[in-house]
């Protein structure tokens, strides 16, 4: 499995900053949606929604009420175990989901 490593600055310092590599969106709404399957070698990803939205990972992952939140509009990033999908459904209001694996 390979290492995500930290960059570091011109005095070794490490600066907390990965490339974005492969994206994909999907639209939601009242319905769980999933993505496509992620490459099987990525190991962090970035997600926004537009909208307040309830996301969930895994093979064949289902989002609920029950699932993790996601504020509209705020990049949070998740580290994952590869070719898994990401699921979503509106909290209130339909909305994109963009999805970003950070190399």
């Amino acid at each position: 499995m390979p290492d995500t490593q930290l960059f570091q600055d011109g005095n070794k310092n490490a600066v907390q900053a990965l490339r974005p590599g492969e994206s994909q969106s999907v639209s939601y709404s009242g319905t769980s949606v999933q993505t496509s399957v992620l490459p099987a070698d990525a190991r962090i990803i970035r997600v926004v929604t537009t909208t307040g939205s309830y996301i969930s990972v895994g093979d064949n992952p289902t989002a609920t009420s029950q699932s993790t939140y996601m504020p509209p509009s705020i990049p949070e990033y998740f580290v994952v175990d590869g070719a898994k999908k990401v699921a979503v459904i509106q909290a209130a209001a339909a909305g994109t989901l963009n999805v970003t694996v950070m190399r």
